[in-house]
């Protein structure tokens, strides 16, 4: 299935299912797709095992949701993201979930959602249940997040006509490869290019960003500085300045910023930005 790239979509995490560390590739995928104007993570944050997740509301822009633990082997957390899928979905304020679980649970929320006309996309493991990875619009699978910069993605087809109660056929598995990041030491100052009438120039709005991003020793983490650009421009987009991604064009504009390029846990990397004086 072939999504729009202007979709509103609110990002509902199951922090007691997904990783913290696929968070940034995760939020790259979306990007392709459109503005995540929604984003929210649920969980106990007092559980020791949830500590990974404190750092993402300020790197990501991530809410996180308090969900205590009322009663042993009751999952609050799928309960309440249920419930705020409701309230968001009845809001108008996004036309498009995304769901990160791999908790085949989920599976009646997702058939409701779409029968309410809403776009459903999933990232979960590549052991999620078939039944809650073909109800879904569009499934990314998390396991190749961990050595990709970009998911591997399985479209489901959409038909014009009304569901039946046939099991759907998956469909294949196609990984999307994408370029590696520039190693800080290859990365070179690039000429300043010249905006052409039909293309805007980004200084003034990335400068901006930058500006009201919080930073580190005057570095910002890219993500933040995605997420800020698209608080102050909806409808931001980088192929608007004719790059494929927010990296590409953050490298363009050499005459303005540094960039860096560390590695994280296992195969990831995070990029961060820093204003030339």
């Amino acid at each position: 299935m072939m999504l729009r790239n202007d979709l509103r979509i609110a990002l509902l995490i199951d922090g007691d299912n997904a990783q913290a560390a696929l968070i940034e590739p995760i939020l790259g995928e979306l990007d392709k797709y459109g503005t995540c104007v929604i984003r929210r993570v649920y969980g106990d944050w007092t559980a020791p095992n949830m500590s990974s997740w404190h750092g993402v509301e300020q790197s990501y822009g991530i809410q996180l949701v308090q969900q205590s633990v009322y009663a042993a082997g009751k999952n609050t957390t799928d309960i309440a993201l249920t419930i705020a899928a409701m309230e968001i979905l009845h809001s108008g304020k996004v036309d498009t979930f995304c769901i990160v679980s791999s908790d085949s649970d989920f599976t009646p929320l997702v058939i409701h959602l779409k029968d309410e006309g809403a776009t459903v996309i999933a990232a979960g493991k590549a052991t999620t249940p078939k039944g809650f990875v073909n109800a879904c619009s569009l499934f990314i699978v998390t396991d190749t997040l961990k050595q990709l910069p970009k998911a591997a993605a399985v479209a489901h087809p959409k038909s014009s006509i009304k569901p039946s109660t046939a099991k759907p056929v998956p469909a294949p598995h196609p990984v999307l490869q994408k370029k590696p990041l520039i190693k800080p030491a290859a990365l070179k100052t690039p000429p300043k290019p010249i905006p052409s009438k039909s293309t805007p120039d980004p200084r003034p709005l990335l400068r901006k960003a930058y500006q009201m991003t919080p930073k580190k020793d005057d570095w910002v983490f890219l993500g933040a500085l995605g997420h800020n650009l698209r608080q102050l421009d909806p409808q931001f987009k980088s192929q608007t300045y004719g790059h494929k991604g927010l990296t590409q064009l953050v490298s363009q504009c050499g005459d303005l910023f540094e960039i860096r390029t560390d590695k994280g846990k296992g195969n990831t990397s995070q990029s961060y930005v820093k204003l030339k004086m």
